[in-house]
């Protein structure tokens, strides 16, 4: 885990680095990459200014490929809502089958199936749209995606008049 560098991180030495999530047994912190050294990464927070987490403390690290805007995440949710209540609607009408009148019986209004799984993929369709909309507020707005360990192989060999350590790093 020494070595939780990658290439994104290797550039990131300038003030305005790759937002990322790093995560150790005690904490998770979220903010701007300001700088790192071979003992610790210093992350800029919103809230708690800067962080200096020991490398050898983290478990995971992330770095954020984008922000979902809030129009996105609600368009997403009122889509899904959409789709569900529709759907729900459809099984609904079809399966409460045709309105009938006994005789005997004053019906005002009869509907068939098809019309009901109609009202209902509507009527259901606009509520669960409306629910998904608020739904996808609570969605993530990161994107993120992990940044794994390189791994490192030290390989040593004899030579003639001692030895030869060679140390590869692969990402």
């Amino acid at each position: 885990m020494e070595l939780l560098v990658s290439a994104l991180l290797l550039a990131a030495a300038a003030a305005d680095g790759p937002r990322v999530r790093v995560k150790t047994a005690e904490a998770t912190v979220v903010g701007t990459l300001l700088a790192q050294d071979d003992d610790r990464l210093v992350v800029g927070t919103e809230d708690a200014g800067r962080i200096a987490v020991p490398r050898l403390a983290i478990t995971s690290l992330e770095e954020s490929h984008g922000r979902h805007s809030r129009g996105s995440r609600v368009l997403k949710g009122a889509g899904i809502g959409l789709a569900t209540g529709a759907a729900l609607g459809l099984i609904i009408g079809f399966g409460s089958g045709d309105d009938t009148c006994r005789p005997g019986e004053y019906c005002l209004l009869l509907f068939d199936a098809g019309d009901k799984a109609t009202m209902g993929a509507a009527g259901l369709g606009v509520i669960g749209g409306a629910v998904g909309a608020l739904a996808g507020l609570a969605l993530p707005r990161d994107r993120w995606e992990r940044v794994d360990a390189p791994r490192l192989r030290l390989s040593v060999a004899p030579v003639p008049r001692g030895a030869a350590a060679v140390l590869s790093v692969s990402f």
